[in-house]
């Protein structure tokens, strides 16, 4: 696989963004598994981008197989690049790296910092904040897409 291949494209990002907060605007219930059996280390957070849902990355393309999304339901979302972060990720988007978001997720670890429990009122507000920062960065996107395509004319 290409780079291309296994990163989320900026649009898909935006999508999987938008998918999460109608569920969270819907009703779905907090939850998050942090389970550190040694050989099965997985963390989930039923309103953060490391759901998996299939609801928030309905589209085969958003996936790293997008055959076995298709065939078997199997949820794997390509990787978030740079600055595709989850709202619940304190890192400004430069300091987002390769490495997981867990050590600086406001769910999982709300106490450490002594910030208030994440509510549906504060998960939306987060969303929407990230939903405004990436539809800019998707419009750029097409806006520089269309400049290639008219200079290639």
């Amino acid at each position: 696989m290409s780079d291309r291949d296994i990163n989320m494209t900026n649009a898909h990002h935006l999508e999987s963004l938008k998918n999460q907060r109608a569920r969270i605007a819907n009703g779905e219930k907090l939850w998050w598994d942090d389970d550190t059996t040694i050989g099965n280390k997985h963390t989930e957070c039923s309103w953060g981008l490391c759901s998996d849902s299939k609801d928030v990355y309905p589209d085969k393309e958003m996936h790293l197989w997008p055959d076995q999304f298709e065939e078997h339901g199997r949820v794997a979302p390509r990787y978030r690049k740079g600055d595709q972060k989850c709202p619940f990720d304190r890192r400004k988007p430069e300091e987002v790296t390769m490495n997981g978001c867990f050590w600086s997720c406001r769910v999982f670890k709300w106490k450490r910092k002594k910030e208030p429990k994440i509510t549906q009122e504060i998960a939306l507000q987060l969303y929407d904040e990230e939903i405004l920062r990436y539809e800019a960065l998707v419009a750029e996107d097409k806006d520089e897409s269309k400049g290639t395509e008219e200079s290639s004319i």
